[in-house]
């Protein structure tokens, strides 16, 4: 039986959180061969994932270079320059999208390192 590429990502509700990504070998290994993909060859890639209700998405991975420090800018949010990342969504959610009273992803994480 194949193991299911199973993984969740938790993303930042807003600026200085931490970011938690939930993986099995199955994950991580795909995760992995996109990551040496884009670093090899390509400019992005993609992966079939599921959540552990079954709910499949995909995982896109896109590599974008043209950052750069603009030290002009003082404390701007439009420090880091170039246009793709000026235009670029900001990655920080809404407490509002989470429904119900799941484990939240701090919690989970520090059940296995205390």
């Amino acid at each position: 039986m194949n193991e299911p590429n199973l993984g969740h990502v938790y993303a930042q509700n807003q600026w200085h959180q931490p970011v938690f990504i939930v993986g099995n070998n199955e994950f991580w290994s795909s995760l992995r061969d996109a990551i040496d993909k884009i670093l090899d060859t390509e400019k992005a890639a993609t992966i079939q994932v599921c959540t552990s209700d079954g709910e499949s998405y995909s995982l896109h991975a896109i590599r974008e270079d043209s950052a750069y420090f603009d030290e002009s800018q003082g404390d701007s949010n439009q420090f880091w320059g170039s246009q793709a990342w000026a235009e670029l969504k900001l990655p920080y959610t809404d407490k509002e999208c989470h429904i119900g009273d799941n484990i939240d992803p701090a919690t989970f994480y520090q059940k296995w390192v205390s």
